[in-house]
């Protein structure tokens, strides 16, 4: 079968592979279907005017065709320029979490300093305020043995 070769498989198509199938293979089809008429007794000027009638005819729905496919387009090109735009946002997010994790752990440093600072000065006064005990608890004892000499 000489038209086997312009046959589409069933179900859904891309726009952009059937408008250049289409405008790509016309012209083969157009002349398959000339010499086949032909070869069955037709005149092919009279099935030229006609197949070239019905192509015309179909000018609106191609154009309808060709509108729907740049509104896909532009809709594909859309999503992916949100995608782009949706990337960087992600990575700014991502960005910003970051400066901030980075920010909670300097603050955590400088409260664990802090802390540690704190803890270590109490403790200077916790020995300052023993040793000092110490001392006036030895005062005391010295004094209550010199009393009892």
């Amino acid at each position: 079968n000489r038209f086997s070769q312009f046959r589409w498989p069933r179900g859904g198509h891309d726009y952009a592979q059937c408008l250049g199938r289409v405008f790509a293979q016309w012209p083969e089809f157009r002349s398959t279907c000339l010499d086949v008429f032909g070869e069955c007794g037709h005149d092919r000027r009279e099935v030229a005017a006609r197949l070239d009638a019905k192509f015309e005819d179909s000018s609106v729905h191609r154009e309808v065709m060709v509108a729907r496919w740049n509104a896909r387009a532009m809709a594909a090109e859309d999503l992916r320029a949100r995608g782009g735009e949706q990337a960087e946002h992600e990575r700014r997010a991502m960005a910003a979490e970051e400066r901030r994790q980075r920010q909670f752990i300097a603050t955590d440093k400088c409260l664990l300093r802090w802390n540690q600072q704190r803890m270590l000065a109490e403790e200077r006064q916790q020995r300052s305020t023993e040793k000092m005990r110490r001392q006036q608890l030895r005062r005391e004892r010295l004094s209550m043995q010199a009393e009892d000499r």
